[in-house]
């Protein structure tokens, strides 16, 4: 797993890239703050996060507002 901690500023948008942590691994659970935003879909939304899951790349894309985030990404 890989883990972000970030602070996107006031009145700010933020489009954040976790890339496969070695060739051919896709993303099979993605966390923020021990609450599940990503379960193994290609895409997905929450209240604070759009997620997509680029098949080409294998990439992670979150998009999200301002505020203080952790993440964890889990890879297979």
């Amino acid at each position: 797993s890989i883990r972000l901690r970030l602070t996107i500023p006031a009145n700010a948008q933020a489009q954040i890239i976790f890339e496969p942590l070695f060739p051919g691994a896709r993303c099979v659970r993605l966390i923020e703050r021990n609450e599940t935003i990503w379960p193994l879909r290609l895409e997905y939304s929450t209240r604070n996060h759009i997620i997509t899951n680029e098949l080409n790349t294998g990439w992670m894309i979150v998009q999200t507002g301002s505020g203080q985030y952790e993440y964890e990404a889990y890879w297979q």
